[in-house]
């Protein structure tokens, strides 16, 4: 299915300043040290109510995001779901980018498994008071420093673990054991991330 891009002075300001914030909560989250942008899409049938870019992506029928590897620096997000949902999808999204830098061949059901984790926790720890400013990303300690250290090596080794699982499960040979203890591993990980991210999430300004 072809969705149409449409110009970013067509969505709605609430929708715009809310993504503008999730995409830096998220990125902090992931460890991500590069601005994205917001990309909003509409089905093409739609697209005659808006002043689109000219630009059309294509995706499944329904689809509400899309990371494309050829425009590493870009989400793409489809625009008119409800606001909750929406800011999911730009989490999830903003992991699938973070997680192409570290390993583009990290694609696939693993690794929206692990952007589900991500969203999931993002939006538990996202503050759309006081400007929907963190401390997360609004200021620079050596407390938070350490944590966005952490994250990045953490992020890291879930793909690296993720890649594990999927290479020994591919392979008949591999006792069931060691599928399973690296599948543990992953688990593990990934609870050591979501603890240090919802302790950089919750953190306010003062």
């Amino acid at each position: 299915m072809r969705y149409a891009v449409i110009a970013e002075e067509q969505i709605d300001s609430e929708y715009r300043n809310h993504a503008t914030r999730m995409v830096a909560h998220a990125a902090t989250l992931t460890g991500l040290d590069a601005w994205l942008t917001v990309a909003w899409f509409v089905p093409e049938a739609q697209s005659a109510y808006y002043r689109t870019t000219g630009q059309t992506v294509s995706a499944d029928e329904n689809m509400l995001g899309r990371f494309d590897p050829a425009y590493p620096d870009t989400i793409f997000i489809r625009y008119g779901e409800p606001l909750r949902e929406t800011l999911a999808t730009i989490a999830h999204e903003t992991c699938h980018a973070a997680h192409y830098r570290i390993e583009p061949a990290f694609r696939g059901a693993t690794a929206c498994g692990v952007a589900d984790e991500l969203a999931e926790h993002a939006l538990a720890t996202f503050n759309p008071d006081n400007g929907g400013e963190l401390v997360a990303y609004a200021t620079r300690s050596l407390e938070n420093d350490k944590r966005l250290a952490a994250l990045r090596k953490l992020s890291g080794d879930i793909v690296e673990t993720c890649k594990e699982v999927q290479r020994l499960g591919s392979d008949d040979r591999v006792p069931l054991a060691r599928v399973e203890a690296a599948q543990q591993r992953t688990r593990d990980l990934l609870a050591e991330y979501n603890r240090l991210a919802l302790a950089c999430g919750r953190k306010r300004v003062g």
